[in-house]
């Protein structure tokens, strides 16, 4: 944990963070369900990179002091929307095993975001694994916001969304609007 005091954001800059959550689920929870097709090389490559980089992007929202670098100070993370750090820090559940570092992290740094010289082999990716492992942390995290600090894509947006995996997100986001 850093001993920088991060800069308390509005529930607007919250709200719009959110919004972006919002995209990276999406993205991560619909490319993993096309990879369960058949597709062809190309599109299913595009789909592993799509899977690959929201992923990364929601566990370090969620776990930011989870890996080799602690988050920069503008660097949306969930702590951000509580009192106090140790509020989400308490709450969220440990880190599981398909969202630690050096079980995925590492691959989606190295094989994803950077060009690197390695003799690892290329690391076999299981999205619906990880898909499942964020979706309750998720959830956790959409129960604990507050309402003004979601935006409106979780309104707009959830409510075309079908099937199991957005079900319990819909009944958060409902009863926070009521």
């Amino acid at each position: 944990m850093t001993n920088k005091k991060r800069t308390e954001r509005t529930n607007q800059e919250l709200s719009t963070i959110t919004n972006r959550l919002f995209y990276e689920w999406q993205m991560l929870a619909l490319s993993a369900e096309m990879l369960q097709s058949d597709t062809e090389r190309l599109i299913e490559n595009a789909l592993i990179e799509s899977c690959a980089i929201h992923s990364r992007a929601l566990v370090k929202f969620l776990y930011p002091f989870e890996g080799t670098r602690l988050p920069k100070p503008t660097d949306a993370i969930a702590d951000d929307f509580f009192m106090t750090p140790n509020e989400w820090k308490n709450a969220c559940p440990k880190i599981p095993k398909e969202l630690d570092y050096d079980t995925f992290g590492k691959y989606a740094d190295k094989q994803i975001a950077h060009i690197i010289y390695s003799d690892e082999g290329k690391h076999q990716w299981n999205f619906t694994a990880i898909a499942n492992a964020l979706q309750p942390i998720l959830e956790k995290f959409v129960g604990m916001a507050q309402p003004e600090q979601l935006g409106d894509r979780w309104s707009s947006e959830l409510k075309h969304q079908t099937g199991s995996k957005w079900e319990t997100l819909k009944r958060l986001v409902a009863a926070k609007n009521s």
